[in-house]
Parts: structure tokens; C-alpha cells; sequence
């Protein structure tokens, strides 16, 4: 087929993503970045799932952004003095910035797995059949007989009942299959299975929709054979 078989440590090094809107709106445009701000000091931990946080006092209005090529993308939602990482920031770094003052600062380093979570993935990417517990909130749901499982092999996804022990959906990998988390809710996400067909999914936790996106899109990438994502991000340039 042509098509080399990757390591873990080559899956997880190739692993990138682009930064996404929510499916039912536009990405914001991207903004120039200024070159003479004022700083404010930044802390906490540069992982998915860690909590960025800058200590801010008066009157201030603060907006997240993640650094691109030496441009920014406004994060939807995300205004206040702190800001949890997900899986749209890897690989890239984030900053905030006052809109008032013009202050900012930015993350200390590009945003990573984290130990818990590449643990995780690398163990999840030695099983051929990925299960993750999720709700659905579909007609997948009208005749539900129990919990349902979206399960991700090296072709396929399914959506299967437990309850009923059948599947109610299955779907090759193909190109335009992603997901789009939902930045009103730390567990809820947007599976596109064609373009322009999403279905709206919540998971257990913030933690499990994170790894569900780097799942499905390694798994899409081996499927494709395509040992780099369609834009990626390197580390010299997606310094802020």
C-alpha cells in the first residue's frame, strides 16, 4: 500500500493541529501582532489541561490568543485572568493581552501533552479498537437502549449501543472527519463525519474529549498515510 507503519514516538512528535472554529460560525480573522506592549507575568503549567493564569488588578478586558506564525487567532470565549490549554493550543504558544492598555503576556513555552495525557495516548495507540464512553444528543438517541461508545479503529468509527449491543453508526476515516471542540463547555465537542454533517457528542470529561481529538486525527493520519497534518507547526515558528 505504501504506507509505513510510525512508532509511537513518530505519531506523537508528527502530531499537530490547526487551530478550529466551532462549526457553526467562521473562523475569526487572524490579527497583527504589536510590537511595543506592555507585560504582564504569566504562570502555571504549558499543558492541555493545565491552567494559565496572570495576576491583573483595575480595570481591565483580557482576550486569549493562540500565536501563529507570528500572527494571533482570537480563542472564542476565552476573556478572563485565567485560561485552560485544550488540544487546539499543541504545539503552538498562547497569550493574553489587555485590550485596554494594550498589556500581554504570553506562555513561557509551546503547548503540550502534559505526562497524564501523552501516557495515555501512547497506550491507547498500542489497541487496534479505541473505545470512548460518550452521550449524543441526535436522533442516535431516540431509541437508545443504554450508554453509548464512539469506537475508533484504524479504519473506522462507530458509535455503538451498549445497552442494545449494536452499533447505530459506522463510518470509514476519511479526510474530512474531524472534531470541533465547543469552547461554552469543557466536555462538549462537534464530530464532523462528512463535511458539512456534524453530530454534537459530550464526553466524561475534559481530559477524555481532548485525547478522543488527538485519537481520531492519528488515527485518520495512519488511515491516509500521511505522516504530516496538512498545515504543521513548527516549533521555531510558532514561537510568539
Amino acid at each position: 500500500s505504501g504506507i509505513t507503519e510510525m512508532s509511537v514516538e513518530e505519531e506523537m512528535a508528527n502530531v499537530m493541529f490547526n487551530p478550529v472554529a466551532r462549526p457553526d460560525s467562521p473562523p475569526p480573522p487572524l490579527k497583527k501582532r504589536d510590537s511595543k506592549v506592555d507585560f504582564f507575568v504569566m504562570e502555571g503549567k504549558c499543558i492541555i489541561g493545565g491552567e494559565l493564569r496572570i495576576d491583573v488588578r483595575g480595570d481591565t478586558n483580557l482576550q486569549w490568543y493562540r500565536c501563529i506564525d507570528k500572527e494571533t487567532l482570537e480563542i472564542e470565549g476565552a476573556k478572563g485572568p485565567q485560561y485552560i490549554p485544550t488540544v487546539d493550543d499543541l504545539g503552538v504558544k498562547v497569550m493574553v493581552k489587555d485590550t485596554i492598555s494594550g498589556a500581554m503576556a504570553e506562555s513561557p513555552s509551546i503547548i503540550e501533552m502534559g505526562r497524564e495525557m501523552a501516557q495515555r495516548y501512547e497506550a491507547t495507540l498500542k489497541t487496534s479498537r479505541i473505545p470512548f464512553d460518550i452521550d449524543v444528543a441526535s436522533d442516535l438517541k431516540e431509541e437508545q437502549g443504554g450508554p453509548l461508545s464512539l469506537i475508533i479503529t484504524k479504519n473506522k468509527v462507530k458509535i455503538k449501543d451498549e445497552g442494545m449491543d449494536m452499533y447505530v453508526l459506522s463510518q470509514d476515516l476519511n479526510e474530512d472527519m474531524e472534531v470541533f471542540l465547543d469552547y461554552t463547555d469543557p466536555v462538549k465537542f462537534h464530530l464532523q463525519l462528512q463535511k458539512g454533517s456534524f453530530l454534537e457528542c459530550y464526553a466524561p470529561s475534559r481530559m477524555d474529549r481532548d485525547l478522543l481529538t488527538i485519537i481520531l486525527c492519528t488515527r485518520r493520519q495512519q488511515k491516509l498515510g500521511k505522516r504530516k497534518l496538512w498545515r504543521k507547526h513548527r516549533e521555531d515558528e510558532s514561537r510568539c
